[in-house]
């Protein structure tokens, strides 16, 4: 709900709290709108419980960047951050028919970054649009630009006071700043997760933890434990220069699947068997048909019964 931050009114009671006094409550558990699972895994791990399903990402490059930049916090707001994210923003325009939205934590940044598109002649593109923290519920787009805003002031004092984070919901406001994204997310901040002193506040922990997350994000450990079926498949892939990306279930990720991002394939490989893949197979098939140009499924039982056949198949299908 929205904040009394910016307004005199009292927090009220709203329709979502009245029904939750009478009406049952069901969790929703598949997540449709990242096409990367990381997009969502920091949220779903915090908000969730890890409970989320998502689907195979239908590219490879990574979905999150991240940029420092060297600016300070004065008069609420950030200029320096905000110009940076503006000539970033005005660049990206010009190279993609995308929707870019940029969200900001504050008002006051948002009207800074707003003041720096428009000397780009950018600020009214018709794929940009510009949000910040209290009104991005609803919102979505391809590429997410968010600009943190805060940080040290001339003095090299950085203080834990992010407005409406700090208050009640504040946490919940945080998820949704964290989940507009479809494609990726492209996050601008003057200041690191080190940076953060100790704090009871969940939102201005969590805040922590994002930018600790995305900071650290393109250096983790990408290298998987395959089964023995599952090293057949990509072996048999490599032998052949066939581009492709492996993505066990678990992160997040509802099954484990062979995706071929440029001609947008998907192979998996005995659906809803492994712990603890989706076992609903119908549902899951026509979520990725959705997403996919062709979805194959294959079974460790035809690999082994009949193993040359099984290669005929699986390079057919990668390669036709």
């Amino acid at each position: 709900p929205p904040s009394r931050f910016f307004s005199s009114r009292e927090e009220t009671i709203t329709v979502l709290d009245q029904a939750e006094m009478c009406l049952q409550s069901h969790f929703l558990r598949w997540h449709y709108r990242s096409k990367h699972p990381d997009l969502i895994r920091f949220s779903n791990l915090e908000f969730y419980s890890g409970e989320l399903v998502c689907l195979p990402p239908v590219y490879k490059a990574s979905p999150f960047e991240y940029h420092f930049v060297e600016g300070f916090y004065a008069e609420g707001t950030n200029k320096i951050e905000a110009e940076a994210v503006a000539k970033y923003v005005a660049d990206l325009l010009i190279k993609t028919e995308k929707k870019v939205l940029v969200m900001a934590f504050s008002q006051s940044q948002e009207s800074t970054i707003r003041s720096s598109l428009r000397k780009l002649n950018a600020e009214n593109h018709p794929l940009l649009q510009i949000r910040n923290l209290e009104n991005a519920q609803g919102i979505e787009a391809d590429y997410v630009v968010v600009s943190f805003g805060y940080g040290k002031d001339n003095e090299g004092h950085f203080r834990l006071n992010f407005g409406p984070i700090n208050q009640v919901n504040g946490a919940n406001r945080l998820n949704v700043f964290f989940t507009r994204a479809i494609e990726k997310m492209i996050v601008f901040s003057s200041v690191k997760s080190a940076d953060f002193g100790l704090s009871d506040n969940r939102g201005v922990q969590l805040l922590k933890d994002f930018l600790g997350f995305v900071e650290q994000y393109n250096s983790i450990d990408s290298n998987y434990k395959c089964n023995q079926a599952q090293e057949w498949i990509q072996s048999a892939l490599k032998a052949k220069g066939i581009d492709f990306r492996f993505y066990p279930v678990g992160r997040g990720l509802g099954v484990s699947a062979f995706v071929e991002p440029n001609t947008n394939r998907v192979l998996l490989l005995d659906p809803g068997v492994e712990n603890p893949e989706v076992i609903d197979v119908l549902s899951l098939y026509v979520a990725l048909t959705s997403r996919f140009r062709q979805v194959r499924f294959m079974l460790t039982y035809d690999i082994w019964q009949n193993p040359e056949r099984a290669k005929e198949d699986l390079l057919t299908f990668f390669m036709e």
